[in-house]
C-alpha cells in the first residue's frame, strides 16, 4: 500500500472523529479521544504503544491475550449518560472504569471469536470522576490482535462515530451483496430456461457464493463462530474459488482443462479435509494451509479473466480490466488482513469489490445475451421471410394443383358419367350371353373410375368445410354387418376370414361419417391382408365404445404410420396397381374423424398386422337390429321431367335413363331455352339443371325459375370438385348430385327430391336478369 493510499485511508477513518469534534465545539463536556495506552502481552514487559495498535505488525503474533491501561484527565465530573466507542475492539475483552467493571464478554465462553470490530459501551456517569481516571481494558485475540484509539465523551456524540462504523462496516457491504445475491438469482432464472448458457449459469453461482460469503462474514456478523458457521464460511470460499476457476475458462474461451481437473482435486480435498477438521475445532490451522492454496488458483483465473477481456470492446474492456485489478488487489489484502499482517484498523476489501466487479462482469455477460438474442431474432426474422415466401409459393403450387385437379376432374365426370349410365341402362336389357362378361369388365372400370372420381370429391369437400356433422343415435351392429356384407366376397376371393364381434349397441355420430370411416377402414384391411383374416370389434371403455378393425397383413413400421393418413401415400404399391387403391382411404378416414371430433388410432408391428380403432360416444344399448333396405327402381310414369344439360354425351345418357323408367323428358342446352320455355308451357314436375352452364349457372337459373314457381323442385349435378365451388354450392340449399353417379344414384335423388318439401328460395344468389343468348 503506497504512502498516498495510507494517508487517504487515515483521513477517512479520522473524518467521524473530525466531525464530531465540530459539533462538540463550545460543548463543556466534549468527547475525549484516547490514543495512547501502556499495554503488557502475554509473557511480555509493559510498554507504552500508541492506539491504533496492531499485534503482528509489532512482532506480537496475531493473537493472544493483552491488557492495555489508559489514564485520562477530567475537569468535572459529568452528569448525563456517557459512552465509550471503539472503531476496533476484539469482542472478547473486559473493561474496568476506575477499578468497576464496565462491560465483560471473556467469561461467554467458546463461542464468540476474539476479532476486532467496532463496538459501542455505555458508561455510567457516576464511575466518572473529577481529576484523574482509570481505564483497563482485557481482551483475548483469536486472530488480528489489536485496538483502535478509544473515543469517550456524551453517548448523543459519541453515538454518531458509532453508526458510522456499524454502516461502512456493516450495512454498507452487507447492502452490496444482497443486492449482487438478488441480481444474480435473476441472472439464475435466464440460465434455468436456457441451460445451454453454461457461462452465465457458472457466474451466477459465483455471484451466489461470493455475496452469501460477504454477507455472513461482514462487520460484527464474524464474532460468532460455531462448528456449522465456521463449516459454511469456509466452504462458500473454496466454493467461490472453485466456481471462479470454471467462470474464467468458459469466459476466456481457452482450453484450460488442467485449471479446471486441479481445481475440482483441490475443492473436493479441501471441502472434504473441512468437514473433518470442523469436528475437532481445527479450522484456524486448515485456513492457514488452504487459503493460500486457493489464493494460487486465483492467480490463473484473473489472467483468464484478463484473456477474456480483451474479446469485448474498448469500454467494457477498460472497465473488466479495473475489476480484474481490483479483485486481485482485494484478494491479496484480504489474505494478509486475515492473517493479521495489516494494520487492525483495516477492513475486508472483498464485501465492497466484489459486488461492483461482479456487476461488470454481469454487464458484460448480459449485453452478450442481449446481442445474442439480437441475432436470433435477425436470424428468426430471415427465416420467417424464407418461411413466407415459401408458403407462398406453396399456396400458389397448391391452388394450381387444386385448379388442374377440379378441371381435370370436371371434364372426366362428363364422359365417365355418360360410361355409367349407359353401362346400367345395358344391363337392364336382356344381352347375347357373350356380350355379359365384357359389360361387366366395362363395370368395373367405370367403377374404378368412379372411385377415383369420388374420393377426389370427398376430399375437396372437406377441404372446402363443406361437410358437417348431423350427430343421431346410431345402431352399430347393422350398420357393421352392412359395411362387412360388401366386402365379404372380396374377402371370400382372397381366403381370408372376415369375422365380426359387435354387441347391439348404439353410439352418439353422423351415420354417413361413420360408415366412410368404418368402409375405408375395413376395406383397406381386406386390399392389404393377403392370408389370415380380418376382425371388427366394439369393446365398452366407459362411457364410450371402441370400434377396432384388426387385420393379419403386412403391418406398418413406426416411421410410416404417419405417412398412411396422407393423401395418395401407399408404402406396398410402388407400381400404383389399381386392385390395390388409390391411397384415399385413410386420409378421408382421418378428415371424417376430424369432423366428428374424434380420433383414429393406429398400432402395427410389421409382419404381424395392424390395429385401427376409434372411440365412440355411448348411447346405450338398441333392442332390434334396425334391418337396412334396398331402394327399388320403381317406374317414374307419368313423370314431367326437364333436363337442362350442355354436355351432348351426358344430357343423351341421362335422357335414356329417365325414358327407361317411364319419364316423359324435355331436354335443353342452357339456360335461355329453358326458361324461355318456362313462360310459355307449364312447368315440371322436376327440373334436373347441371351448374356449369354456356350461358349462366344452375344455381343462378334456379334462383331466377324460382320466382316464377316456388314450388319448383331442381336438382343441381355438378361436376366440380375445387373447393371454393362446392362452399357456393352448399351455401345454395339445393339438393346436389355429383357426377359421376349411377343410374341408382339418381333414381334415389329423383325419389327423395319428389317426396321431401320444396325450399322457395335459394341462398346462394338473389334472383338474377336472365343472360342474353349470344344468338
Amino acid at each position: 500500500m503506497n504512502a498516498g493510499a495510507r494517508r487517504l485511508s487515515r483521513w477517512l477513518l479520522a473524518l467521524p472523529m473530525v466531525l464530531v469534534g465540530i459539533a462538540a465545539l463550545g460543548d463543556p463536556e466534549a468527547p475525549i479521544t484516547l490514543s495512547s495506552a501502556d499495554f503488557v502481552s502475554e509473557g511480555g514487559a509493559l510498554r507504552r504503544v500508541t492506539l491504533p495498535h496492531s499485534w503482528a505488525l509489532e512482532g506480537l503474533g496475531a493473537g493472544g491475550t493483552g491488557h492495555y491501561r489508559i489514564d485520562f484527565r477530567l475537569d468535572d465530573r459529568p452528569h448525563e449518560p456517557w459512552a465509550l466507542v471503539a472503531s476496533r475492539l476484539p469482542s472478547r475483552h473486559a473493561i474496568w472504569l476506575n477499578g468497576a467493571l464496565v462491560h465483560a464478554t471473556l467469561g461467554e465462553g467458546n463461542d464468540r471469536r476474539g476479532v476486532p470490530v467496532p463496538m459501542l459501551i455505555d458508561v455510567p456517569p457516576a464511575l466518572l470522576i473529577a481529576g484523574e481516571n482509570h481505564l483497563a481494558v482485557d481482551v483475548v485475540c483469536d486472530f488480528r490482535g489489536g485496538m483502535s484509539p478509544l473515543v469517550l465523551g456524551p453517548t448523543a456524540l459519541v453515538q454518531p462515530l458509532h453508526v458510522s462504523d456499524q454502516t461502512w462496516n456493516v450495512l454498507v457491504p452487507q447492502t452490496m451483496n444482497v443486492v449482487a445475491t438478488g441480481l444474480a438469482l435473476l441472472m439464475l432464472t435466464i440460465w434455468w430456461r436456457r441451460p445451454a448458457e453454461r457461462e452465465l449459469g457458472l457466474f451466477c453461482g459465483l455471484m451466489v457464493a461470493v455475496s452469501l460469503r460477504n454477507v455472513l462474514s461482514t462487520g460484527s456478523g464474524n464474532q460468532w463462530h460455531s462448528v456449522g458457521a465456521d463449516y459454511t464460511l469456509y466452504l462458500l470460499q473454496v466454493v467461490s474459488v472453485a466456481l471462479l476457476c470454471r467462470f474464467s475458462i468458459a469466459f476466456s474461451g481457452r482450453d484450460a482443462r488442467w485449471l479446471a481437473r486441479t481445481t475440482d482435486v483441490v475443492a473436493v480435498l479441501l471441502i472434504a479435509g473441512g468437514a473433518v477438521v470442523a469436528r475437532v475445532q481445527g479450522m484456524a490451522g486448515l485456513r492457514e494451509v488452504a487459503y493460500p492454496a486457493l489464493l494460487a488458483l486465483i492467480v490463473p483465473s484473473l489472467w483468464l479473466l484478463g484473456v477474456g477481456a480483451r474479446r469485448t470492446d474498448r469500454m467494457r474492456r477498460w472497465m473488466l480490466s479495473v475489476a480484474i485489478t481490483l479483485l486481485a488487489g482485494a484478494a491479496l489484502h484480504d489474505y494478509f488482513f486475515l492473517r493479521g499482517l495489516l494494520s487492525v484498523m483495516h477492513r475486508y476489501w472483498m464485501p465492497f469489490v466484489s459486488p461492483f466487479a461482479l456487476l461488470v462482469f454481469a454487464w458484460t455477460l448480459l449485453d452478450r445475451l442481449v446481442a445474442a438474442f439480437a441475432t436470433v431474432e435477425t436470424l428468426a426474422v430471415d427465416l420467417e421471410r424464407r418461411v413466407a415466401e415459401r408458403t407462398s409459393e406453396l399456396q400458389l403450387a397448391n391452388a394450381a394443383k387444386t385448379r388442374f385437379l377440379a378441371a381435370a376432374s370436371h371434364d372426366l365426370r362428363q364422359p365417365v358419367l355418360s360410361i355409367s349410365l349407359l353401362t346400367d341402362l345395358m344391363r337392364q336389357q336382356s344381352v347375347p350371353p357373350a356380350m355379359a362378361p365384357l359389360l361387366q369388365r366395362i363395370g368395373d372400370s367405370v367403377q374404378a373410375l368412379n372411385a377415383l372420381l369420388k374420393g377426389l370429391l370427398d376430399l375437396s369437400r372437406f377441404d372446402a368445410h363443406a361437410v358437417r356433422a348431423r350427430m343421431q343415435r346410431v345402431a352399430l351392429r347393422p350398420m357393421v354387418e352392412s359395411v362387412v356384407q360388401d366386402e365379404r366376397l372380396h374377402a371370400q376371393g382372397k381366403g381370408l376370414s372376415l369375422r365380426t364381434r359387435v354387441p347391439n349397441w348404439a353410439v352418439e355420430s353422423d351415420p354417413v361419417l361413420l360408415e366412410q370411416i368404418l368402409r375405408n377402414l375395413l376395406g383397406n384391411a381386406v386390399r392389404y391382408t393377403e392370408r389370415g383374416g380380418v376382425l371388427v370389434v366394439a369393446r365398452r371403455r366407459g362411457d364410450a365404445v371402441r370400434l377396432e378393425v384388426w387385420d393379419t397383413g403386412p403391418g406398418i413400421a413406426p416411421e410410416s404410420q404417419a405417412l398412411v393418413f396422407e393423401e395418395f401415400v401407399q408404402l406396398d404399391n410402388p407400381a400404383r396397381e389399381r386392385s390395390r387403391g388409390l391411397g384415399l382411404g385413410l386420409s378421408l378416414v382421418r378428415r371424417a374423424a376430424s369432423v366428428l371430433g374424434v380420433e383414429v388410432t393406429l398400432r402395427s408391428q410389421p409382419g404381424r398386422g395392424s390395429r385401427f380403432a376409434v372411440e365412440l360416444p355411448f348411447a346405450g344399448a338398441v333392442a332390434d337390429a334396425i334391418e337396412s333396405t334396398n331402394p327399388s327402381l320403381e317406374r317414374l310414369e307419368g313423370w314431367r321431367i326437364w333436363l337442362v344439360e350442355d354436355d351432348p354425351g351426358a344430357r343423351e345418357a341421362t335422357r335414356l335413363c329417365l325414358h327407361g323408367w317411364g319419364a316423359d323428358v324435355r331436354v335443353f342446352e342452357g339456360a335461355v331455352s329453358c326458361e324461355a320455355a318456362m313462360e310459355k308451357a307449364v312447368p315440371p314436375d322436376l327440373l334436373i339443371t347441371d351448374q356449369r352452364l354456356p350461358d349462366g349457372s344452375g344455381v343462378g337459373m334456379a334462383a331466377r325459375l324460382h320466382v316464377l314457381h316456388p314450388d319448383l323442385p331442381v336438382l343441381l349435378v355438378t361436376g366440380d370438385t375445387a373447393p371454393q365451388d362446392l362452399a357456393a354450392l352448399k351455401a345454395s340449399g339445393l339438393p346436389v348430385l355429383h357426377k359421376p353417379y349411377g343410374a341408382l344414384e339418381l333414381h334415389a335423388a329423383l325419389r327423395d327430391l319428389r317426396s321431401a318439401p320444396v325450399r322457395s328460395a335459394v341462398r346462394a344468389a338473389p334472383p338474377q336478369p336472365r343472360p342474353v343468348s349470344a344468338s
